[in-house]
């Protein structure tokens, strides 16, 4: 992967996220 400017990418890393962050 490169830059994550995609609105989806950084969804799926949040998603791994716990809320809050």
């Amino acid at each position: 992967m490169g830059q994550p400017e995609s609105r989806e990418y950084r969804e799926s890393e949040q998603s791994e996220l716990p809320p809050g962050q």
